[in-house]
């Protein structure tokens, strides 16, 4: 190696995205991952409330088949998780 080649370190957080990377998949609009040793599993589901135009949106985080609080932080960042592949898939699957 020559001595003015950079040495790049992984941050934790590239390691924590490699993990997650590794175990992603998608499976209608659940998507569900493993990481440290736990396994996450984010459920979407639209509920029609019959009303014109009228629709809820649930969700709901499960590590290692717990609930967890929509206000809890690991819930939060896994909805942004989502939303980027539930997006991602949405592109690509548009006539």
């Amino acid at each position: 190696m020559k001595f003015d080649q950079k040495i790049e370190k992984k941050s934790s957080e590239d390691n924590k995205v490699e993990e997650i990377l590794k175990t992603l998949s998608v499976e209608g609009k659940d998507v569900n991952f493993d990481l440290e040793g736990k396994k996450y599993s984010f459920k979407y589901e639209y509920a029609d409330t019959g009303e014109p135009g009228g629709g809820v949106d649930i969700y709901e985080l499960l590590i290692n088949k717990e609930s967890v609080n929509e206000s809890d932080e690991r819930f939060i960042e896994v909805k942004k998780l989502f939303e980027k592949v539930y997006y991602i898939r949405a592109r690509f699957e548009a006539p």
